[in-house]
């Protein structure tokens, strides 16, 4: 998943302002490493080659982004689900070879569709695909995900005002600008009512960090 993710901060010290934006952009590029699919030697797509030949451990919080993710898909009962991955390469969508396959073919994908074919062993963070050919991605989340990640980092620091902004898509506003009239703006809209980040004077740390 490659986006633009960008900090905005009130006004202040520059070199302040260019740290805690350095902050953000490791812990993006750390989330990168673990949960691309783009990555050969992604945490994410070793367990893809090897959970369904025994149990895989990983750290944590990816444990935990896989309990969220199972949880979700329970709650809509399979509309979010982190499994396509299958039916996501036979449609061409990881290699960008847009196709129409076949009902057989898709067929034979979906018996490696849904998350109760991933067993989650939580004594150990242990992770294991119930058949060969299941694979995860976490292209529904992944901006979500870091988002949150950035956000509690932020709060570590201490920032008390910022808008992180991951693609014009996923916007997360902590605090407000300390002279804005109204704590809680309706984001400005750009063309066919993309939401765009709103006025937030200051300096700006941002990078692009794709994941």
């Amino acid at each position: 998943m490659g986006t633009e993710f960008t900090l905005y901060l009130p006004d202040g010290e520059r070199e302040w302002a260019a740290g805690v934006a350095g902050e953000l952009q490791e812990e993006t590029r750390r989330l990168e490493r673990q949960l691309s699919l783009y990555l050969p030697d992604s945490d994410l797509c070793y367990l893809n080659a090897h959970a369904h030949e025994q149990p895989v451990r990983v750290e944590p919080e990816l444990f935990r982004l896989l309990q969220i993710c199972q949880s979700l898909y329970a709650l809509t009962q399979g509309a979010f689900d982190p499994t396509v991955t299958p039916l996501l390469r036979l449609w061409g969508f990881v290699d960008k070879q847009y196709r129409v396959p076949d009902p057989p073919a898709i067929e034979q994908a979906l018996e490696r569709v849904g998350m109760e074919l991933v067993l989650l062993e939580p004594s150990g963070c242990w992770v294991y695909y119930a058949l060969p050919g299941v694979e995860l991605s976490f292209g529904a989340i992944g901006k979500g995900w870091a988002i949150a990640q950035c956000v509690r980092i932020l709060r570590e620091l201490g920032v008390e005002h910022a808008l992180l902004d991951a693609g014009g898509s996923t916007l997360y506003a902590l605090g407000a600008p300390a002279d804005s009239e109204n704590p809680h703006p309706n984001p400005p809209r750009g063309r066919g009512g993309n939401l765009v980040p709103p006025p937030f004077t200051g300096e700006l740390g941002g990078g692009t960090i794709p994941l």
